[in-house]
């Protein structure tokens, strides 16, 4: 006769997570790693601008003043930023990972879990930090902000990307999308070009970055690889412009062009926004741990007057 098993629940092996931890897809932070970065900076530092013009003039004995030196100025601010995270060990009791747990009444969480608490917090925070870059958050304002209070048309505003007032509801398709990168390259300034050659980038969401490539595709354009250093990205067919994706204008529908160092972030410790903590609590409330990362940041545009901006019209 065999073994009569209906009487039992099928099981399996929980506390040997074989498999690992299994994370969920998170945005990385793109951008931190193409634009400038100033580190050092407590609350507010000044970026201080310089420029030349020369005009030319017939010699001669007598002198008058044709050229001019001019200084400009903006902030770059940072705020105080922290994410905290309270952890009681006890919860894991009733879970199949109390068995990776020191016998008695621990405080502390397992090593394992520590390890890919720490590393997922990581991510997470890359994540947050790469979409506040870009976008309006309650601590500061993110590029795309800054842009859109500046306006068009004003000195030192940015140049607009979208002169043909392509609508919200027409969007950025294939049937347009090579003519809106065509447009982003031409509307860049000579002498942006001729400054910051191989250094010019239209930030794209990955959502229109895939619009573009599918594009890129059906047209045979297939000699256009990423740029030298890059994973990702293409050079705009026939132009000096880099094409390349970011998580933090995923959504947006915008396009920011620009060289790459005109886009600053700025912090105090370069890093320190992703290195969490654990620290002991006990008092009468809690009794536990908590994990508790804090840094500083805040973003900027050098001379926004040098960008082509790029919004849909309402």
């Amino acid at each position: 006769m065999s073994f009569d098993v209906s009487a039992l629940n099928n099981w399996f092996d929980e506390s040997s997570n074989k498999a690992g931890f299994i994370t969920k897809s998170l945005l990385g932070n793109d951008t931190g790693a193409l634009v400038k970065k100033v580190t050092g900076i407590k609350y507010k530092t000044p970026l201080n601008g310089f420029y030349a013009s020369a005009t030319i003039v017939a010699g001669g004995c007598d002198d008058s003043a044709s050229g001019t030196s001019t200084f400009t100025q903006r902030v770059l601010e940072v705020i105080d930023q922290k994410d905290v995270e309270l952890i009681c060990a006890k919860d894991l009791l009733p879970k199949w990972m109390n068995a990776k747990m020191s016998a008695g009444s621990p405080d502390a969480v397992p090593s394992e879990i520590a390890s890919i608490i720490m590393a997922e917090k990581a991510r997470a925070l890359a994540n947050a930090n790469e979409i506040a870059y870009w976008q309006e958050t309650s601590l500061f304002d993110g590029w795309l902000k800054l842009l859109a209070d500046l306006g068009f048309g004003g000195g030192g505003d940015p140049i607009k990307g979208n002169p043909d007032d392509i609508t919200v509801g027409t969007g950025i398709v294939a049937s347009n999308i090579m003519t809106i990168m065509d447009k982003q390259w031409a509307l860049v300034p000579a002498k942006v070009k001729s400054s910051h050659r191989g250094e010019i980038v239209s930030f794209v969401g990955y959502d229109t970055f895939t619009t573009y490539g599918l594009k890129m595709r059906d047209l045979n354009l297939f000699h256009t690889p990423p740029p030298a250093g890059l994973e990702m990205g293409f050079v705009h067919p026939g132009t000096g412009l880099i094409v390349y994706p970011v998580g933090g204008l995923d959504g947006t529908h915008q396009i920011v062009t620009t060289w790459k160092e005109n886009l600053i972030i700025g912090c105090d410790v370069d890093g320190e926004d992703t290195q969490s903590r654990w620290i002991e609590v006990n008092d009468k409330d809690y009794e536990g741990v908590k994990l508790k990362t804090e840094w500083k940041a805040g973003v900027q545009i050098a001379l926004p007057e040098e960008v082509v901006y790029f919004k849909l019209h309402a």
